[in-house]
């Protein structure tokens, strides 16, 4: 009884508790056994035989994909992968398809044992409907900012306007929110990363290169962007300037010193670009210096006209 209920996948799932009883009649015993079952998610016909991790991720995926409440597998491979990882890398990597990152729950029946059932339970902050609302319309409002700036015709410009168009939309407000990129981008609260990620679909959907940066400001945990426009790579805290209601601040290294720390083997440097050179203008001429000294100017040499021969009709 306590090897099937404790140490057996199906009964450490599937079973609450077991009793037994043993009565001798005569010469035998009668084993009589009372069982309790628990209230599970899943019905042991319905649970996903998973043999590698990479099957176990598919897995984990589509279900994240449906915005799924629950994912049970009966896991048969050695090694307890990282789901947490891996619900987070997928959400990193699906801003514009995953409006909120669940909070994840996961339990092993029997815990540490190679052959396991595992339960995944994903808390989201809003019903599958709700989600998949927010989802169209973080699609929308990218899409009213492509089209918003299309017609620029430098980088730097594109770049500018794409902040136009964020700033005349709310009055941005600093906050956390478990529907980042959705509360950034249609209810005007952010915090630094869900406004770096935002920025980032900003620019990938109008065509920009960028990358988001996470580092630390103040000595705290902090995100904002690098940007290459016409050629040239910058720093841009999209936050910050939202915020302190300016326009968009194009940051090079030597601005980020003093308050932003980052990984300089991992981030590309950033340096501001040198002046250019202006050429000298032409010395003004003296009194003494005829103003042209070419001799294709001089009138004296310039020939007469001749004067021509009227055409015979």
């Amino acid at each position: 009884v306590y090897e099937f209920s404790r140490e057996d996948p199906i009964g450490a799932y599937a079973i609450d508790y077991i009793t037994h009883d043993c009565t001798l009649i005569v010469a035998y015993y009668e084993i009589r056994i009372d069982i309790t079952f628990r209230d599970v998610r899943t019905p042991l016909d319905e649970i996903e035989y998973v043999g590698s991790e990479s099957e176990a991720k598919r897995l984990l995926c589509q279900a994240l994909e449906n915005y799924d409440d629950h994912l049970t597998l009966y896991a048969t491979y050695p090694g307890q992968p990282d789901y947490a990882a891996l619900v987070q890398d997928y959400c990193g990597a699906h801003l514009k398809e995953q409006s909120a990152q669940p909070e994840l729950t996961v339990t092993s029946y029997p815990a540490d044992a190679r052959n396991r059932i595992v339960e995944l339970v994903f808390d989201y902050p809003a019903s599958r409907l709700e989600l998949r609302s927010m989802q169209q319309d973080v699609s929308e409002s990218l899409r009213a900012a492509e089209i918003y700036v299309r017609y620029c015709t430098s980088e730097t410009e594109k770049a500018s306007l794409l902040f136009t168009y964020l700033a005349e939309r709310f009055p941005y407000q600093e906050g956390t929110s478990r529907t980042p990129v959705y509360s950034a981008l249609c209810q005007g609260i952010a915090d630094s990363k869900s406004m770096a990620q935002s920025w980032q679909l900003l620019c990938d959907e109008a065509g920009l290169s960028c990358r988001t940066v996470s580092g630390l400001r103040g000595g705290e945990a902090y995100w904002w962007n690098i940007v290459t426009l016409d050629g040239v790579s910058c720093h841009v805290d999209v936050l910050r300037d939202l915020l302190d209601g300016s326009t968009l601040r194009l940051r090079y290294d030597e601005d980020m010193a003093g308050g932003y720390y980052w990984d300089a083997e991992d981030v590309p440097a950033c340096p501001a670009p040198a002046p250019e050179e202006e050429e000298p203008e032409a010395p003004a001429p003296t009194e003494d210096q005829p103003a042209s000294e070419d001799p294709a100017e001089d009138p004296a040499e310039t020939p007469e006209a001749q004067p021509t021969e009227p055409e015979t009709p």
